[in-house]
């Protein structure tokens, strides 16, 4: 049986926290800088990768950080 982890109360907060900071600091407009993504609250490496294929003409590998572990 699957359950859900229930981390949606956390991404909700983290949501409306990022659009109001891509609101105020980014005049409304998503961050086109790595750096800049993963300053925001709930983006981390991975997801970053993803915003920059989507948002910009930019490639990177939105890998999970357990496929890292297994190959140490």
């Amino acid at each position: 049986m699957l359950y859900g982890v229930g981390f949606y109360n956390t991404k909700a907060k983290n949501l409306k926290e990022v659009s109001k900071i891509i609101t105020e600091n980014y005049s409304g407009k998503v961050p086109d800088k790595y750096e800049q993504l993963v300053q925001l609250p709930g983006i981390g490496p991975k997801m970053a990768n993803l915003i920059l294929q989507i948002v910009s003409s930019t490639y990177g590998l939105g890998i999970h950080i357990f496929l890292e572990l297994f190959t140490c």
